[in-house]
């Protein structure tokens, strides 16, 4: 009789492995099937706008100087959609100043009519430029513009 408990308890335990490992087994295909994508979200970033007069004045203190410009595509809002931003970016001017004796920088981005207003995207210290990456950008910008040495 003694026999017949111990095997009827090593067949308890297999069947329960045997259960968990299913358990196991479905959970994570359950994950790997239904779980969902995770992707970036957009966030509302407090931004500082004004005209060019009260932008500059304050810049003007901090004594930075124009570094770089280009095209900003970025989202905007929009009431008509749904979720508040519009389907396809605007296109923006968009420049960094920087004082590099102390380090300060400040990130603009430009509006135009019906707007006429400059807005702060972001502003920080300790700006450094990258003398051997500004050195190869202006050798590609050379050879691109078709102005390298023959």
């Amino acid at each position: 009789m003694l026999v017949t408990k111990m095997n009827n308890l090593d067949l308890n335990q297999t069947f329960k492995s045997v259960s968990n490992r299913w358990k196991y087994a479905i959970a994570v295909i359950f994950l790997l099937v239904i779980s969902p994508a995770f992707a970036g979200e957009w966030n509302n970033k407090p931004v500082i706008c004004a005209d060019d007069i009260e932008t500059f004045t304050a810049m003007s203190e901090k004594e930075e100087i124009l570094v770089a410009v280009a095209k900003q595509l970025t989202k905007v809002r929009d009431p008509d959609e749904a979720d508040g931003i519009a389907n396809n970016p605007a296109i923006l001017p968009w420049a960094i100043y920087a004082n590099i004796k102390t380090g300060t920088f400040t990130v603009l981005e430009y509006h135009s009519w019906p707007y006429e207003q400059y807005c702060t995207i972001g502003w920080g210290v300790e700006f450094e430029l990258v003398p051997e990456n500004i050195e190869r950008f202006i050798e590609w910008q050379t050879e691109k513009d078709g102005m390298g040495e023959e």
